[in-house]
């Protein structure tokens, strides 16, 4: 498998290396659902490394529910993830639901109830203050998305309380505040994922992605959210150039 490479002079483990390195193969769609891992002794031959190491990385995988064991054969257990989630009025709840098979789950990490926001952010929402929150959104029990959400600060009192139950709010925003979707732009451009958002994502620092901004308008024509959504192409197999 001549996609890994074992760093000897990283302070990072032998097994945490070939982890990462499978995790991000796995992510961008180059190992698929039911792909047959390398025997750990051959993998571990050819990376001229101990084979405990390459079975360790095999069971932290496994952990994540990334890989399972079957027939005395390693397997990708988990389908890639799609390029695109978001579709003309579309939830990302929903979106995952569609794309992944299965009931999302979600955890909020963060919540700032008057977040400064400027330039583009605070002219969109019309003001320069939002009620921010950072959640991940989980398919299949593996980091589907992570996303950043921007509410106007004050409009939807409350809210941070439906945010705090960690379930998916955007199709009670007219039950609790009368907010009607009348439209959704959004944009997409790729990047290499930062330390953060990609802890978030489980995958390596710098693994390609995509980032989709999602703008929501209400019947007044005013944006009532706007969402920064990370996630990884099953399609983006490039590396955008960084400076050292």
């Amino acid at each position: 498998m001549t996609d890994i490479n074992i760093d000897k002079r990283s302070k990072i483990s032998y097994d945490k290396q070939v982890q990462q390195q499978l995790r991000s193969l796995i992510a961008r769609g180059l190992m698929r659902k039911g792909t047959d891992l390398p025997q750990p002794e051959l993998l571990a031959k050819e990376l001229e490394i101990e084979t405990s190491m390459v079975e360790s990385a095999y069971r932290l995988l496994e952990k994540e529910k990334r890989v399972t064991y079957q027939n005395e054969t390693w397997k990708v257990s988990i389908a890639s993830i799609p390029k695109i989630f978001f579709e003309e009025f579309i939830s990302i709840y929903d979106s995952i639901i569609k794309n992944a098979k299965s009931t999302p789950s979600i955890k909020t990490l963060e919540i700032d109830l008057e977040k400064h926001v400027k330039g583009n952010m605070a002219l969109s929402l019309g003001q320069n203050t939002a009620l921010h929150t950072k959640r991940i959104y989980y398919g299949n029990e593996v980091p589907f998305v992570f996303a950043n959400i921007y509410f106007p600060a004050g409009r939807f009192p409350h809210l941070e309380d439906e945010l705090k139950k960690d379930q998916p709010y955007f199709k009670n925003m007219n039950a609790l505040y009368g907010v009607k979707l009348s439209k959704s732009t959004r944009t997409m451009k790729g990047l290499n994922l930062r330390k953060k958002e990609a802890e978030y994502l489980g995958v390596p620092e710098g693994t390609a992605a995509y980032l989709t901004v999602v703008k929501n308008f209400d019947e007044e024509g005013r944006v009532f959210e706007i969402s920064e959504v990370y996630g990884i192409s099953d399609v983006m197999h490039f590396t955008i150039e960084q400076d050292e």
